[in-house]
């Protein structure tokens, strides 16, 4: 059958491929444990919330997380990887804050590290429809961290 990828993600995948393998396994591995468990925190905060205000900007950062997720998963499938099943250690803590606010605004400090590790990665990635992927992945993240700081949650 035909993908339901949008087009720029299949020419994407195509290169990604040679330019993650180049990564060692276990940065590609991590990074997506760290989004995985990104995007249960947000969906966990948005399913238990009562404020309204909280429960769409957690929606709106899980379809993004959500979103990275499966990118970064179908990259380590596209080298013939087996990409991790694992949850970063990230969700245990985050979890770990009952305060629905509280716990969004420490998300935010997580989306700071994958950050952090991408503008570290981005100038070692060669191929380009890689280091395209991964820009828009850390313009998403800057994104969602200034939805929050907006929203006056931020710490």
């Amino acid at each position: 059958g035909k993908s339901r990828r949008p087009q720029h993600f299949r020419r994407a995948r195509a290169g990604a491929g040679r330019a993650v393998e180049r990564l060692p396994h276990h940065h590609r591995g991590r990074r997506l444990e760290a989004e995985r468990a990104a995007a249960r925190v947000t969906l966990r905060t948005a399913l238990e919330t009562s404020d309204l205000d909280i429960r769409r900007l957690a929606a709106a950062i899980h379809h993004t997380e959500s979103r990275w997720c499966e990118r970064l998963f179908e990259a380590i499938r596209a080298l013939q990887g087996e990409p991790s099943e694992r949850i970063g250690s990230f969700y245990k803590e985050a979890m770990a804050i009952s305060d629905c606010g509280v716990r969004l605004s420490f998300h935010n400090r997580g989306q700071g590290w994958i950050i952090e590790r991408l503008r570290k990665t981005l100038p070692k990635i060669r191929d380009q429809n890689l280091y395209d992927e991964l820009s828009a992945m850390l313009i998403s993240h800057e994104q969602n961290i200034a939805m929050v700081t907006v929203s006056g949650l931020s710490l």
